[in-house]
């Protein structure tokens, strides 16, 4: 049987035995060969005319083609490569998974141990690794597209590609970036109207680590932040039950969800074998034997000083101390440039702490620490931005990944120095 087929109307070949369900861009239905009375996973568009859900079926047909892995259902055959021809009835039939959804299998059985829902998870971050090397990513994992094959935990596999994207399979969709991708399970940032992150594979991560938070905790995670502030894992109806199963790991175990719901997608998990390798130590803390309740205290210590908030904290004091190291300089130039012994340098209300960083820092006159003239800087992240604020007035906004202190910025804050020195000798 020939994968690409040039057949206009699966009629001609396939059953159709019974649906399976709908989807946003498709139904799914359970049929049978005609000829050789194979069962397989048939799917069909609801918008049949539609351009873009023609040309994503053609990108799910070629995923199935392009991955060869047991945990990914096999392409049987499909006509999406005529998806730019209006008059043909395109159709999806892949390998049929018998089994389960994830969903089905939690609701029916309830929460499930850590290392249950690790090792599932472990394996899916293995076929993550596999279609991200692939140069796919799937942007719709939830536990509806997970199917249990017979049931079996150990054996998960990963459906629906109708969101998957990869460079050069089809154009991108003018419409791509304006458009939001809406997974209900986990709503995440870049997924929003007008985010142009939409293609990076963290996101699949996180999904997966909702999938492990889902099943430990049998509680969807949805949106990423509450109201409150509370990522998934910070919220008390949750708490108990990751503590419970956490065991003398909760914290290495909350300290790995910090990675994963990190709303900056740059301070989540790189790839799915860091991952991975973050689930795996979980499980051997969990597991390690007390031997002393010092060095057991030491280590949980350990752990949430290093979990993904204390970092980004010291992310953000980092960047304070950066900027800073510039402001001081045009400080110091300045008063070399001066050259006067009347003229000292002048600071005071320094406070460095991670919500926000001040300090006043100017000159006095030789005569009295009375006579002076200072700036007073503030910084604080805002969001995605490191922003200054000089005299309660913003004076400089930066990207915290990349910021820059360019010569436009350090002629600014010389010129507000030499203004302010000016004012002062005029007054004395």
């Amino acid at each position: 049987m020939e994968k690409w087929s040039k057949q206009k109307k699966w009629e001609e070949e396939w059953i159709s035995l019974e649906g399976i369900g709908d989807g946003g861009q498709g139904a799914t239905r359970k049929v049978r060969n005609r000829a050789t009375n194979a069962i397989a996973c048939m799917k069909t568009l609801n918008k049949p005319k539609n351009s873009e859900r023609r040309a994503r079926l053609f990108r799910e047909a070629t995923a199935y083609a392009t991955c060869d892995h047991a945990c990914i259902p096999s392409l049987v055959q499909s006509n999406a490569q005529m998806h730019e021809d209006q008059s043909v009835q395109l159709f999806l039939v892949t390998e049929f998974i018998e089994g389960k959804t994830l969903w089905e299998f939690i609701e029916e059985t309830g929460p499930r141990s850590l290392e249950e829902a690790a090792s599932t998870t472990i394996r899916l971050l293995d076929v993550a690794e596999y279609f991200h090397s692939e140069q796919w990513v799937h942007r719709d994992i939830k536990p509806d597209n997970i199917i249990l094959r017979n049931g079996d935990l150990s054996d998960p596999v990963l459906i629906d590609f109708g969101l998957a994207y990869r460079d050069g399979v089809t154009k991108k969709f003018q419409t791509e970036d304006g458009q939001g991708l809406d997974n209900r399970f986990l709503r995440l940032p870049e997924l929003s109207v007008n985010s142009v992150q939409k293609q990076d594979p963290r996101t699949d991560l996180a999904f997966f680590g909702g999938i492990l938070f889902y099943m430990l905790t049998g509680v969807i995670p949805g949106a990423l932040i509450h109201g409150d502030g509370r990522l998934p894992h910070q919220r008390a109806e949750v708490l108990d039950r990751l503590r419970e199963v956490g065991g003398k790991a909760t914290y290495r175990l909350l300290g790995f969800f910090d990675h994963t719901f990190a709303q900056k997608i740059s301070l989540r998990f790189t790839s799915a074998i860091e991952m991975r390798e973050a689930l795996e130590a979980v499980l051997i803390e969990k597991n390690r034997e007390i031997v002393d309740s010092t060095d057991n205290d030491l280590q949980a210590i350990k752990a949430r000083l290093n979990d993904q908030a204390n970092e980004q904290l010291t992310r953000n004091k980092q960047l304070y101390d950066i900027a800073m190291e510039e402001v001081e300089a045009i400080h110091r130039s300045v008063l070399d440039e001066i050259g006067s012994d009347r003229l000292k340098p002048y600071q005071t209300g320094y406070v460095n702490f991670a919500e926000k960083f001040q300090k006043t820092l100017g000159f006095s006159h030789f005569s009295s620490l009375d006579k002076r003239f200072t700036l007073h800087f503030e910084m604080t992240v805002e969001g995605e931005e490191l922003v200054i604020t000089v005299d309660d007035v913003a004076f400089y906004r930066a990207d915290v990944e990349t910021p820059t202190f360019d010569d436009r910025f350090r002629a600014a804050l010389r010129e507000r120095y030499i203004a302010g020195l000016r004012k002062l000798i005029d007054e004395n």
